[in-house]
């Protein structure tokens, strides 16, 4: 048969990617509560399920039949004028930004996915770098080294202390070294803004020193907010990235980006915003939109969503609360267990850590962890989808049904309870196996000190695992 491109052969070598695989075979048996409650419930793909009832709702109210004929033709590939007309007052609205935003300044395209690999081609060469605090949202990587050949550059945060998750401007100026002295050069710092998987929000101090890193160092700086309405604890205060107080210095280096999928639980619609005051970068978005332009009935009937304000603050009120209802029940339940996490204040995710219930932390540790929370039918993201710098570390998505995140809280806490007494159990019996070499080789001395350190450890870790075995 004829050969493929060497383009195709390249992009089809290599393992096959952790979380398609996994969502291929949790889309072999998803759970269903009715027709199939053992199948695997799926709390691993960000996807916002709780505000199908109010999107129905509003749908059944859309006249396409009112439609102006003009959307049935060709319109402009950045957006039809009317949509981006209306995008602009709902980001004026919601990101509060220093410069009004006005059409020339938005670029829709079909995700986001694509905004940022569209922007990537605009502003990197092959092989050139770019920044991303660590951990990050795992589809960043393929958006921005699967088509176009950009590298990614970890910025690994610490894990612990208190200095946890926090980002530093020595963590980006080593970061930025380490890349140059590699050879790669470095064309751009990458956020999420809410942040995927944290759940939390940078501070106004945060951005403003990225910003300064960015504009002393020649960069851009891309920041993802697609959970900009998803900001649910009243004691968390986001700042849009445009909306920093000396926005106008940085204004040539700041692209940001936005989409429906996760504020309003449309990932299936396709649609994603770039912003941008770079005249430059304007142009060859435009001039890309070709390839990346979006149905004009899709951007009628989100024009007609984004324009009816008391319909959208109703989203945003219930959004919020049954965000935060379900963030509240699962920190209860991983409190009351002692399961370390990371308190989410936005987002649709809690960043947890299983590290303890594993026996060395090690990256095979973590990935028969994964496997074993699926086949006790749960899928969660393991922490090396993000880039994470420790083991241990799994996304799980609260943006379901109340009861499902319930059973599923049951399931997770079965698998860490049977995992880790499978871990105590193995100290057992590798116990038992250091008795019988040391007995074999007829050291008495041996023999005692391997007893007093095995049991030691044992002890040790039977105590840290009761933590995950109460009721």
């Amino acid at each position: 048969m004829p050969s493929l491109s060497r383009r195709a052969c390249t992009k089809s070598k290599g393992q096959p990617n952790l979380l398609h695989t996994a969502w291929y075979r949790h889309h072999q048996n998803p759970y269903h509560p009715q027709q199939n409650p053992d199948g695997i419930i799926n709390l691993g793909t960000a996807e916002n399920r709780l505000l199908f009832d109010l999107i129905q709702e509003k749908l059944a109210d859309i006249k396409l039949d009112q439609m102006h004929e003009d959307y049935t033709h060709y319109c402009k590939l950045s957006g039809t004028d009317a949509f981006r007309q209306k995008l602009s007052a709902f980001f004026n609205r919601f990101m509060h930004p220093q410069e009004k935003i006005v059409e020339q300044d938005v670029y829709v395209m079909n995700g986001c996915g694509t905004v940022i690999e569209t922007i990537g081609r605009s502003i990197c060469n092959e092989g050139d770098g770019v920044l991303i605090p660590a951990p990050y949202y795992t589809g960043f990587k393929s958006d921005l080294e699967q088509r176009i050949a950009v590298k990614t550059i970890p910025v690994h945060l610490d894990c612990q202390g208190k200095q946890a998750f926090q980002i530093t401007l020595q963590k980006l100026e080593e970061a930025l070294e380490g890349a140059e002295d590699s050879g790669i050069p470095v064309k751009a710092l990458l956020l999420s803004n809410p942040n995927n998987p944290l759940g939390t929000v940078y501070t106004e101090e945060e951005l403003e020193m990225m910003a300064e890193f960015c504009y002393n160092n020649d960069l851009h700086l891309v920041c993802d907010e697609i959970y900009l309405l998803s900001v649910y604890d009243q004691n968390a205060s986001f700042k849009s990235l445009l909306s920093i107080k000396n926005f106008h210095k940085y204004r040539d280096h700041i692209h940001v980006v936005w989409g429906f999928s996760k504020d309003f639980s449309l990932s299936g619609f396709r649609v994603g915003v770039a912003i941008t005051k770079n005249e430059e970068l304007q142009h060859d978005l435009g001039s890309q939109g070709y390839y990346t332009s979006v149905s004009t009935v899709t951007q009628y009937i989100l024009e007609e969503m984004i324009t009816d304000s008391q319909w959208l603050d109703k989203l945003v009120q219930i959004n919020h609360q049954r965000l935060q209802q379900n963030r509240n029940l699962v920190a209860k339940k991983l409190s009351q267990t002692n399961i370390p996490f990371v308190y989410p204040k936005s987002g649709l995710f809690v960043w947890i850590n299983l590290s303890k219930c594993m026996e060395d932390q090690s990256l095979q540790n973590e990935t028969e962890l994964f496997e074993q929370l699926m086949n006790n039918g749960l899928y969660l993201v393991p922490g090396q989808a993000f880039e994470t710098k420790e083991n241990g570390w799994f996304r799980m998505i609260i943006s379901n049904e109340y009861q499902t995140v319930e059973l599923a809280l049951k399931r997770l806490l079965k698998t860490v309870r049977n995992f880790s007494s499978d871990f105590v159990q193995s100290i057992v019996r590798k116990s038992i196996t250091f008795e019988e070499i040391g007995h074999r080789r007829g050291s008495t001395e041996t023999v005692v000190a391997l007893e007093t350190s095995i049991r030691k450890l044992r002890n040790k870790k039977q105590k840290e695992m009761s933590q995950f075995l109460i009721e």
